[in-house]
């Protein structure tokens, strides 16, 4: 909830919104707080930090696995509360203590030559900062990965 000023300010002064409104506004703060902290970032790299940082909360995890692997159910879920809820603290230290590898670079994964169709052209490959000894002592130990792409791309190449 956002607390803000009211239309008709003569029957009361504040009022709360929620929804995609509140969302937009909780989005901005966070985007603005991580760009303070680390101004370097790129545009892409700040989204990132955000979406990385969501999680489903007990409530929408209860819903999802309530779906018992039916995948239709599941991807309406995803679409009601996409990555779950963005968490600041998490963001912020995910560019200064937690193993994150973070990658600002340009690529262009398509070419198009004269009318012919578009090929595929450019691919990165990244290897993780994590020190080989470390990944071998955690034996059969099951650990997480999880991977978070933020970029911006131009139109089709088809067009």
């Amino acid at each position: 909830q956002i607390l803000t000023t009211f239309c008709r300010p003569e029957l009361r002064h504040f009022t709360t919104l929620g929804d995609t409104s509140a969302a937009t506004a909780h989005a901005a703060r966070m985007a603005g707080l991580i760009l303070s902290a680390r101004p370097e970032l790129w545009p892409e790299s700040v989204r990132a930090l955000i979406v990385h940082s969501a999680e489903w909360t007990p409530a929408m995890r209860a819903r999802i696995d309530a779906c018992n692997g039916a995948k239709g159910e599941i991807q309406a879920l995803v679409r009601r509360y996409g990555y779950g809820v963005p968490d600041l603290g998490r963001a912020l230290l995910s560019t200064v203590n937690d193993l994150t590898l973070i990658v600002e670079d340009e690529l262009q994964p398509f070419q198009r030559e004269g009318g012919a169709a578009a090929k595929t052209r450019d691919m990165k490959l990244h290897r993780l900062p994590w020190p080989k000894e470390q990944l071998a002592a955690l034996g059969a130990a099951q650990v997480e990965l999880r991977v978070t792409l933020s970029y911006f791309i131009e139109p089709n190449p088809g067009e």
